[in-house]
This record gives C-alpha cells, sequence and structure tokens, in this order.
C-alpha cells in the first residue's frame, strides 16, 4: 500500500510499503489532488509489474519510459485505460478520442510523444476551418491528456484559443413536470394497447425528480445504492465521484426524499435505489445502466412538445444548480452543492439565473 504525506517544502512525497520494506520519495507536486493521482497510477503501475519502488532511476513518476517509447496513438490508449479505472463512461473517452485522433491526423499517429512539440499543436489547435468552441474544447482535451503524461510544457507552449462560453441549458420545474406527463400519458396508451409491461418507463420518473432534486450526475446514480442513502441524517453518500474523490456527501432535502417514496422495493442495504420491475436489485453494468437512462430521457422529451428537446439528461442535474442560483445562492454555494472542481463552472448557472431575471423584468416593463 502507499500513502501521501506533505513535505517541509509544500510538495508531497510518497510512503511506499511492501513485503516489510518502506520506500519513501518525492511525487514532484505541491497539488494534492495531483499527488493522490500519482500515488494511485504507481500503485496500479506496482500490481501490475510496471513499477518498482524500490529500484527506480530519478522520477518515479517515468517508470513507463512514456516520453521516450509511446508514440501518440499508444499513448492515447494508455490514458483511455487509466481513466476507465477512475470510473470514467465510454462517452467521456469518446471525446478525447476525438480530439486525440484529430491531433494524431495532423501530425502522425506513429510520432512518439516526446517528439510532440508546439509547432505541431500551434497548428492543430488554430486551424481556421473549425468553430471558436471546436477549438477551445480541442485545447482543453488535448493539455489533459499531455498533462498526464507530463507533457503539459508543449501545449502550455501555444495560446489558448478564445472561448466563446457555452452556456448551461438547464431543464426547468415546469419542463420536468411536462416531461413526466407526457410520459405517463405515453405510458397509460401503450397498457390500454399492452405494448408496456407494469410499470414499465414510468419507473424512471423518480428518478428524474431525484436527480433534479440533488444535482447528482447520472454515473452517480447509476451507482447509488440504498447503503448510500441516509435518511436520518438527510445526506447521501457518494463513494466516488467524477474527479476521483471518495466519500463526499451531498444534501438530500425534503423534495428529493419524496421521490425515494416512489423508489422501488425492497430496499436492502446493497440493492440499488432505481431500477426497471424487471431489474436485478444487487448486480448491474453501470456504465451502460447510464447510456441507457440517458437515451429513454432523449425519448421522452422527443415525445413531449411543450419543451425543446436540445436538453440531455445532463440538464436535469444543471436545473439544480440554476434553481439554486435563482433562489440567491452565490457561485462558492453552489460550486460546494454541485461539487465543481472550479468556481468558474459554477459561474456560468449565475449567470443564467441573472439572465432570467433581466428577461423578467423587461416583461414587468413592457
Amino acid at each position: 500500500m502507499a500513502t501521501i504525506y506533505e513535505r517541509n517544502s509544500g510538495t508531497y512525497g510518497a510512503n511506499f510499503y511492501h513485503d516489510g520494506n518502506r520506500a519513501r520519495f518525492s511525487l514532484r507536486t505541491k497539488d494534492r489532488r495531483e499527488a493522490l493521482r500519482r500515488i494511485e497510477e504507481l500503485e496500479e503501475a506496482h500490481e501490475s509489474g510496471l513499477f518498482n519502488p524500490f529500484d527506480f532511476d530519478d522520477d518515479p513518476m517515468e517508470y513507463d519510459q512514456r516520453g521516450d517509447s509511446l508514440t501518440l496513438s499508444q499513448a492515447f490508449e494508455r490514458f483511455a485505460e487509466h481513466k476507465r479505472k477512475q470510473g470514467r463512461a465510454e462517452s467521456t473517452l469518446n471525446s478525447y478520442r476525438y480530439a486525440w485522433s484529430a491531433l494524431t491526423d495532423e501530425a502522425d499517429g506513429e510520432m512518439k510523444l516526446s517528439d510532440l512539440g508546439a509547432q505541431e499543436i500551434e497548428a492543430f489547435l488554430h486551424e481556421t476551418e473549425v468553430a471558436d468552441s471546436t477549438r477551445f474544447k480541442r485545447w482543453t482535451l488535448v493539455r489533459a491528456i499531455l498533462r498526464h503524461f507530463d507533457c503539459g510544457d508543449a501545449v502550455e507552449a501555444v495560446a489558448a484559443p478564445s472561448d466563446t462560453e457555452s452556456m448551461p441549458t438547464p431543464i426547468r420545474q415546469n419542463d420536468l413536470f411536462a416531461i413526466t406527463e407526457t410520459m405517463k400519458e405515453d405510458y397509460r396508451d401503450k397498457r390500454l394497447k399492452r405494448q408496456a409491461r407494469p410499470g414499465e418507463m414510468i419507473w424512471q420518473i423518480p428518478m428524474w425528480r431525484f436527480v433534479y432534486f440533488t444535482g447528482l450526475r447520472g454515473s452517480e446514480v447509476a451507482a447509488l445504492r440504498w447503503k448510500d442513502v441516509d435518511m436520518d441524517a438527510d445526506v447521501i453518500r457518494l463513494r466516488t465521484q467524477k474527479n476521483g474523490t471518495q466519500n463526499a456527501t451531498v444534501p438530500l432535502v425534503s423534495k428529493a426524499k419524496e421521490a425515494l417514496r416512489h423508489a422501488p422495493q425492497p430496499r436492502e442495504p446493497e440493492a440499488y435505489v432505481f431500477r426497471s420491475p424487471h431489474g436485478d436489485r444487487f448486480e448491474r453494468s453501470e456504465t451502460p445502466f447510464r447510456e441507457y437512462i440517458s437515451e429513454a430521457f432523449s425519448k421522452a422529451l422527443d415525445n413531449c412538445d411543450a419543451v425543446e428537446s436540445k436538453h440531455v439528461f445532463h440538464d436535469l442535474r444543471a436545473g439544480h444548480a440554476t434553481h439554486l442560483a435563482s433562489n440567491g445562492l452565490g457561485a462558492h454555494e453552489i460550486r460546494a452543492a454541485m461539487r465543481h472542481a472550479n468556481v468558474s463552472t459554477s459561474m456560468k448557472y449565475v449567470r443564467v439565473a441573472n439572465s432570467d431575471l433581466r428577461e423578467s423584468m423587461e416583461r414587468a416593463f413592457s
């Protein structure tokens, strides 16, 4: 096992224990989150035989000789495998893959990672044929991959493309009501025609409401078990989050508890909270389940004429954040509630709420 500790210099170090021996070395970062990422990676590398904590040269993070031997194509596969182990969804990895593939097409997939320089990245990031938002997204994703391999200097040497900031598209409470009513009508019609089994389709409605009133991510609600719901303390305990941190808590407000009353029985600690009437209580592949509920929500949205179909399942979470902002919570409070990595993300919801207020004032004075 391994642990991290903070050194007098402010950098983090590692204590590595194995077979009664201890190795102690610097992780070469002052960022605690990055230190945790590095120690996790080294533990995985040790388990797979790629890293010996008692026998390495100057920098332990160079155990795989990544800069000297990996091609661009090989680098992405290693990055993707690491993110899978962290629980990242394939849809997220596909975004990284799309950006990295565009880079490797511009350069050469067989180019060594260590040979990738600012010139190649500059040409890729500042293609005039693509939109500003696409260029900025490429820069964000490619930078994340290169930083993973400690090659961030190459991308940092390139001017970041201007960001035409995309704003959230939250589901509003009245939107959610319209979607659920449309779903109920569709269910009743299918039941009359014997095209749906009891409870089919509509079992998702309490889940949508729960996500709206808690702000959980799709991956988090897919993994939620009854042991994670503390009705006495009014909190939800998240075992693992998107950023890799563990054991966070989310407030369980009364509206969310009300939605839980419609969740399926029985409610054993190890049982999943939300599941179809015929779904296994204890076993499922969580990533395909998340993708399924996302697709089902999109289909329900397509059937609802009262709501624009530009929304996605994640906009239920966006609706939660926007509702908080509309009711006076500031960016730092929203960041804590939503568990955002950066307060700039939370500020977007404050701007959406302010925009709503301006529109209401315009109507009041018209």
